[in-house]
């Protein structure tokens, strides 16, 4: 089984050529396709869609959408990565889930065996340096779970000017802390780190004054949100 998951706004869906494009990857019928856009196309309001996918068979579940802020705590001492399966979004969500639901803060780190961090709990990470040519990093770790919503982030950091580069091995918790850091939530976007909770205590998050000419990460989100289509 497979899980996406996305919000729609009045019909309307952030990077839904990708989804519809994965859909189609994983064996879903043109048919099964075009039933989803019309259940889809007739959301009022704001929900959220999720999407299981299991032998080329689709279904959609609409759930209230509920926001939270786009500056979050995560944190900083990593747990152990007990997913069976880090390479699709779904297998592993109810150890997510529950994990999520056991933290004091917003997000935690996963770590692997050589204490490298592929992605926070549930979503995957990147990272700005502002010193000169922008640069934003991101995990290519075999652990990291491949995610439309942070190709999407990744194509607006690039058509600002930033350069994308991949870190093979995953972070250091100290990269994380010492840089700009962002959550890509295939529901709630990019959310900025702004808080670590270190030893108890919660220690501010490292955020760019200069951007040379990045956009912040709400300005990203308004972007992505300005890109949605029908399914």
């Amino acid at each position: 089984m497979q899980v996406f998951t996305f919000v729609v706004r009045e019909g309307a869906v952030v990077d839904a050529p990708a989804y519809a494009s994965a859909l189609r990857g994983l064996g879903v019928s043109a048919a099964e396709l075009n039933r989803l856009r019309v259940r889809l196309s007739l959301v009022a309001g704001t929900r959220r869609a999720v999407i299981e996918v299991s032998g080329g068979l689709a279904s959609l579940t609409l759930r209230p959408f509920t926001p939270t802020p786009e500056e979050i705590t995560v944190e900083s001492s990593p747990i152990r990565d007990e997913r069976t399966q880090p390479s699709l979004y779904g297998p592993d969500l109810g150890w997510q889930n529950f994990t999520l639901a056991s933290l004091p803060t917003h997000e935690g780190l996963l770590y692997d065996a050589t204490s490298r961090i592929p992605q926070a709990v549930a979503a995957p990470l990147l990272t700005l340096a502002l010193d000169g040519t922008p640069r934003v990093t991101v995990s290519s770790h075999p652990a990291t779970t491949p995610s439309i919503a942070l190709d999407g982030v990744l194509d607006i950091l690039a058509w600002r000017g930033a350069d994308i580069s991949a870190a093979p091995e995953g972070f250091r918790v100290s990269e994380l802390m010492g840089r700009e850091t962002w959550v890509v939530d295939p529901v709630h976007g990019a959310r900025l780190v702004t808080g670590w909770r270190e030893y108890g205590n919660v220690v501010r998050g490292r955020t760019a004054l200069d951007r040379a000419g990045l956009p912040t990460h709400r300005e990203v989100n308004e972007a992505r949100a300005a890109r949605a289509v029908q399914f």
